[in-house]
């Protein structure tokens, strides 16, 4: 069978191990779902979540509208979605978690290296105060996933810039796609060794982006705009593309391609590519510094 918890108001604090609100399926194909749309859940201690779905071939789901989640151990995750073999969901439009600085906010996992589960993460509002060195949002499978960051959503790494806000690091962890148009301060980090989407849609990030090694940067920003700053590095992209908006790099950056299908890309950073491509919109440069060293021919399609 199927198993829902489901929390409007009131309270609930929790000592010892105990998860807050909790929905788990141990066997079978039944689907796990808690929900939160108010009140306030904290926990102290070990590996006491603050809401946990949990499933073995079935879907497991966590949903927050509002409310508040705090959790003061090294294993307290805020919001949990662990589905072995099926689909792990965390969905969060509103509230606010907070975490221990070592614990992740929202966690969506199969947890194991021989799961065949993939998750989905959304969270298109509320705000995530968590995670150092793992993410205040992590999210790992084998079959990779994808996590989407609206933008009304605030991801806060306790460590601040030098922290992990996004992370698809773990066990046997596959391939990630992530979109953001939120407000980021921490790293966003793929687990090396992946190839990997990273879709900037709006908002900011203040923290290094570290990809996987084969990883497309595109952004994508509509009549919007995105600045990158100097103080963060981008690492680990094979290929940047620039659809919409106006974008300003002023990192220094290392990547086997750039292409400007649209909109407007402003360097005022060093890029150094074997390979521009002026295909639509515009590409402004400042000064050939911009251009970086052992910089390729800039070919207009």
């Amino acid at each position: 069978g199927s198993a829902t918890a489901s929390m409007t108001g009131g309270s609930i604090a929790t000592t010892g191990s105990s998860i807050g609100l909790k929905a788990l399926v141990s066997g079978g194909a039944g689907n796990a779902t808690a929900i939160l749309n108010g009140g306030t859940i904290s926990t102290t201690s070990g590996s006491a979540y603050g809401v946990s779905a949990q499933a073995v071939t079935g879907q497991a789901m966590v949903q927050m509208t509002g409310g508040t989640v705090s959790t003061a151990a090294v294993l307290g995750i805020g919001l949990r979605a662990q589905s072995t073999n099926g689909l792990s969901v965390v969905q969060m439009s509103g509230g606010t978690v907070t975490t221990n600085v070592d614990a992740q906010g929202v966690l969506a996992t199969t947890q194991v290296s021989t799961g065949t589960g993939t998750y989905n993460i959304s969270i298109t509002g509320g705000t995530v105060n968590s995670g150092s060195t793992v993410g205040a949002v992590q999210a790992y499978s084998p079959n990779g996933g994808i996590i989407t960051i609206g933008a009304g959503a605030v991801i806060n790494a306790n460590a601040g810039p030098s922290g992990i806000a996004i992370g698809t690091t773990g066990t046997s962890a596959g391939n990630a796609s992530v979109t953001t148009a939120g407000t980021i301060t921490g790293q966003i980090s793929f687990q090396p060794g992946t190839t990997n989407t990273l879709n900037i849609t709006g908002g900011s990030i203040a923290g290094n982006i570290n990809g996987g090694g084969s990883d497309a940067l595109n952004f994508d920003l509509g009549s919007g705009s995105f600045t990158y700053d100097a103080a963060y590095t981008i690492t680990g992209v094979t290929g940047v593309t620039m659809k919409s908006g106006t974008a300003t790099l002023a990192t220094n950056l290392t990547t086997d391609a750039v292409t400007v299908t649209g909109g407007t890309l402003v360097l005022t950073g060093a890029i150094n590519t074997p390979a521009y491509a002026l295909n639509g919109g515009e590409l402004s440069v400042a000064s050939d510094a911009n251009l970086g060293t052992d910089v390729g021919a800039l070919n207009f399609n």
